[in-house]
């Protein structure tokens, strides 16, 4: 990946994502995600979004009013409209409901445990894109909705490990079909094998 003069000097003032060096990337990035605390345990998974909790304490409320449930995975993908579909979805049940309304566990926090969740994951999502050099990795924000931070950084260390275990299979492949060529010396022949060799070693597996 090359760089320009503008990219050289950016990147001695702020983190920016590198192919080359990503395991000291992503070190460093998670030291800045982790600066929030909701982040943190959000990272560490130690604190889901809060909409799993609510159905699980709501399940049979939810059954009775025909509510759809929302999975983990469609909130990892976006936190935001999933949820915001939900509220409505049980805002309707509940208005349409026979009485007596059945009593929703923690339904008036769930908004403010919502705001917080998303805030975290905004704060994920910002301090990652400020990391991504626009016309070169940019790209990865373009793949998930404003404000998934999680999704993002598995998008990006999924990419990283697609990429190096492509080259290391690159390598592999060039020794097994490794040939004398025409007009070839032994001499250079193992030159060839040595630089082939020297690249093995030198691999860095995926984060």
């Amino acid at each position: 990946m090359e760089e320009n003069d503008d990219d050289r000097r950016n990147s001695g003032r702020r983190l920016v994502l590198s192919r080359e060096n990503f395991d000291d990337y992503l070190v460093a990035l998670n030291s800045k995600l982790r600066s929030d605390d909701v982040a943190d345990r959000i990272l560490s998974g130690d604190l889901a979004h809060p909409l799993i909790h609510f159905q699980q304490v709501n399940a049979q409320h939810l059954q009775n009013l025909n509510v759809p449930l929302v999975s983990q995975e469609s909130l990892f993908n976006d936190p935001v409209l999933p949820f915001q579909i939900f509220i409505r979805n049980l805002t309707n049940a509940l208005l349409n409901a026979p009485a007596p309304v059945p009593a929703i566990a923690g339904l008036n926090q769930l908004q403010e445990r919502q705001d917080e969740f998303c805030r975290a994951e905004k704060h994920i999502y910002s301090t990652i894109i400020s990391t991504l050099r626009v016309g070169k990795s940019l790209h990865y924000a373009r793949q998930c909705p404003f404000g998934a931070g999680q999704l993002l950084l598995r998008l990006i260390i999924s990419d990283n490990r697609q990429v190096t275990t492509r080259s290391l299979m690159a390598v592999f492949s060039s020794l097994i079909g490794l040939t004398l060529r025409e007009n070839e010396t032994f001499e250079q022949f193992e030159r060839r094998v040595g630089l082939l060799i020297q690249r093995l070693r030198n691999w860095q597996p995926p984060v």
